[in-house]
């Protein structure tokens, strides 16, 4: 069976690895470890840089504004390239104005999917403006034509900005800070109805991107026929599709922690017969993390150990890699850096491996890279 890389998204945290430790120690015992440098210099640990690091792309090659752009290409969403494209995120803000939580924590689902329409009924129909609500706090903006706005525009990630006033986080920089800070401005308005309890919700504009393209991966790696991917996360989705990857909806899986494990787990296990190179991504504790739950995180990655990781172990032959892309700190919300540990199955693998540049997890994995 051919190989399969499974990214558990911010696995790590602050002392290190949280639970879900018994089926990766299995691992461990009877193959390899050691770490990756996930984070080139100059960049921030956030999943684009660091799933790509982890898929071979040289820093030189990492597009720094494209994640809003593979969010619209894994909906289905056209854009121009003059287009520029913004993530939307529903945050909750406090009384003081700070910024409570990058996720709408507080809030229901379905109070976050109404807010997301009521902004969308909103804004759409203003020239230039098109609103996508996608699910939850997360929702994109197009501003048509506006690509040329990019190089000025400054914006700050929420969830690295916990706890600061939201009038500090506002984006800035020509007319489209101008135009983003004011519609921020209007959305507590519209969405004034669901405030509650000294929380109210927010529009949140940052990652602002424009089209890219990125060399295919299996060109990359000389590899024949199309690598899968099992995924449901926008950004990875779209990543993946811009790589080259298929990467079929999985019914069941959600991106949260609420995924269907044994949905991936079958589908990973099918695609390993077939596809060149399987890429599985589990987002689920990066989204608990987010909202500062150690305890979420820790089930689900127990979870994940039971009912993925033992899985893809017993029932596939495959060699097998497990890792983070960053560390996702339970404590702040906020992503980290830093070597992350990895989990090898692979024949002659074994031991501590010590550790490797990103770039290298491919190659060790399909045994390009001596250990």
């Amino acid at each position: 069976m051919n190989p399969i890389l499974l990214i558990l998204d911010g696995m790590s945290d602050r002392a290190g690895l949280m639970p879900g430790r018994p089926a990766l120690s299995r691992i461990a015992g009877a193959g390899a470890t050691g770490f990756f440098d996930t984070t080139p210099g100059g960049f921030s640990p956030d999943s684009v840089t660091c799933i790509l690091t982890l898929l071979g792309v040289p820093a030189a090659q990492i597009p720094r504004s494209a994640r809003a752009y593979f969010e619209a290409e894994a909906h289905g969403i056209k854009t121009a390239a003059d287009d520029l494209i913004l993530r939307c995120n529903l945050v909750a803000a406090g009384e003081d104005g700070t910024l409570l939580s990058a996720c709408g924590a507080g809030f229901g689902r379905e109070e976050l999917d109404r807010a997301g329409e009521m902004l969308a009924a909103a804004w759409n129909g203003r020239r230039g403006v098109r609103f996508y609500p996608l699910g939850g706090y997360k929702n994109l903006l197009i501003l048509e034509g506006g690509a040329g706005a990019l190089p000025a525009l400054r914006t700050a990630p929420p969830h690295q900005n916990g706890g600061r006033p939201l009038s500090e986080l506002l984006p800035a920089g020509g007319r489209a800070g101008t135009l983003l800070s004011g519609m921020a401005a209007e959305s507590r308005a519209v969405l004034a109805p669901f405030s509650r309890e000294g929380r109210s919700l927010s529009a949140f504009f940052w990652s602002p991107s424009v089209r890219c393209a990125l060399e295919p991966f299996a060109e990359r790696f000389g590899l024949s026929g199309r690598p899968a991917a099992v995924c449901a996360t926008e950004v990875v989705r779209g990543m993946a599709a811009a790589l080259g990857f298929d990467a079929p909806e999985i019914s069941g899986a959600t991106a949260d922690t609420d995924t269907s494990l044994s949905a991936k787990a079958r589908a990973a296990v099918a695609a390993a017969g077939t596809a060149p190179f399987v890429l599985v991504h589990v987002n689920g504790a990066d989204e608990a993390g987010h909202r500062k739950n150690p305890e979420e995180k820790a089930a689900f990655l127990s979870r994940c150990g039971r009912e993925l990781v033992r899985v893809l172990a017993e029932e596939t032959t495959s060699p097998l890699l497990i890792c983070p892309d960053h560390a996702t700190y339970s404590d702040t919300g906020e992503h980290g850096a830093g070597p992350q540990p990895f989990f090898l199955r692979k024949e002659g693998a074994a031991g501590f491996l010590g550790t490797f540049p990103g770039t290298e997890a491919v190659r060790l994995l399909t045994g390009f890279v001596e250990s």
